[in-house]
């Protein structure tokens, strides 16, 4: 399968660089890094391959068609906007399947199972699904989009990683800082997997499905062989920085409340509310514009009924419920809300089925991560020293 030429969408990026790092020194395939513009492209820039590097738009099919044919493996690393994440994505689809590409590859998250995922979870093929957020819902319609690729006749593979760690890791990056931040939410004690993915071990599973035989139509657990606690990871950064970090002991119940509480809101028949006030209409008619819809708005009201009028004002009299903000701002920022995942996404699947081994182990991936937050300077003059607040 190595006389095939992995073209890696999304290469500026860190996993996409990661890989085409990766590619570059072992020499062992041909391939193409794709960039939309060269301005993250720094990474990359540091190594000769002018020649290689190719310019893409996923939203124009023209740019794509060219990179694409029986020769390839498409391996999608592209992350953007809403835009490029659904159309550009569907634009990147037809455009492999047109040109009968060899493999597509894509990269998916944990994020597809909510922030509370369900029991079932632990199977990587599960159908359920927790709260999910904005983005875990764009990541899930792409792997159900990915899967129809496969069942039309391409070859396809979904990697499903947890929080991406190790050098150039926006996520790293900001754990680090926030961890230097006394206290740290700590939810249950910790105890929940922090399933991590080593930017490097990601990359080899990317290589581990450009080279299998078989496992097409999967998705895959790409994470820690064995499963590493959120205070473990803690307390093991900590040790590498010198930092000794506070905690703010929480429970799972308090964190879900607060994030039910955030989504939840004031609900339809607050905003309703707010918007028959006095007062905010009162604002809204020093604009001119805004002053004759509000009195065209007002006359229609006016026209009613007056028993429907006497309804609709019972109905919006009452003051708009504002909830008690919670005082300990812990319980609802994204540090506790990824502590309420529970369940460790094994890579068993993957090591059987596709021969991945990881090429970083845990203790190896932390030196080399609390090395590259050294070497930005993150860690200079900024760590916190406390007592352990349990």
């Amino acid at each position: 399968m190595r006389d095939a030429t992995l073209v890696v969408f999304g290469a500026s990026g860190l996993v996409g660089a990661a890989l085409c790092e990766r590619l570059f020194f072992t020499g062992e395939w041909k391939f193409i890094p794709v960039l939309h513009t060269s301005g993250n492209a720094a990474r990359l820039a540091r190594l000769p391959i002018e020649d290689k590097i190719a310019f893409a738009d996923l939203l124009d099919p023209d740019s794509l068609n060219p990179l694409l044919s029986d020769e390839v493996i498409v391996i999608n690393c592209a992350r953007g906007g809403d835009m490029e994440m659904q159309r550009g994505f569907a634009s990147l689809l037809r455009a492999a399947r047109k040109r009968r590409v060899r493999k597509f590859i894509h990269i998916s998250s944990a994020a597809i199972f909510g922030d509370d995922p369900p029991p079932e979870s632990v199977n990587p093929s599960c159908k359920s699904i927790g709260m999910l957020t904005d983005y875990g819902r764009v990541k899930r319609w792409q792997d159900e989009k990915v899967f129809e690729l496969h069942n039309r006749g391409t070859p396809s593979y979904i990697l499903c990683p947890g929080n991406i760690t190790g050098p150039y890791s926006p996520w790293s990056a900001a754990f680090a800082q926030r961890l230097m931040a006394d206290p740290f939410p700590l939810v249950e004690g910790g105890q929940s997997p922090c399933n991590l993915t080593f930017v490097d071990n990601l990359a080899e599973a990317l290589l581990a499905a450009a080279s299998a035989a078989g496992g097409a139509g999967e998705r895959y657990f790409v994470n820690e062989p064995s499963p590493v606690s959120w205070r473990k990871y803690c307390e093991d950064l900590g040790a590498l920085l010198d930092v000794s970090p506070a905690w703010a002991p929480l429970s799972r119940e308090e964190v879900l409340n607060r994030m039910l509480t955030v989504r939840k809101g004031n609900g339809f028949s607050g905003h309703l509310r707010i918007l028959a006030s006095g007062e905010f209409r009162a604002a809204l008619s020093m604009l001119p514009a805004l002053a004759w819809l509000n009195n065209k708005a007002l006359a229609a009201f006016q026209g009613l009924p007056v028993s429907w009028q006497r309804a609709v004002r019972r109905k919006l009299s009452s003051p708009p419920r504002i909830e008690r903000q919670d005082p300990r701002p812990e319980a609802a920022e994204v540090w506790a809300r990824l502590q309420v995942r529970r369940f460790y996404h094994s890579p068993e699947t993957l090591e059987l089925r596709l021969g991945w081994k990881p090429v970083i182990s845990y203790e190896k991936g932390m030196e080399l991560t609390a090395e590259w937050l050294r070497f930005i300077g993150l860690c200079k003059g900024s760590a916190s020293k406390g007592e352990s607040r349990e």
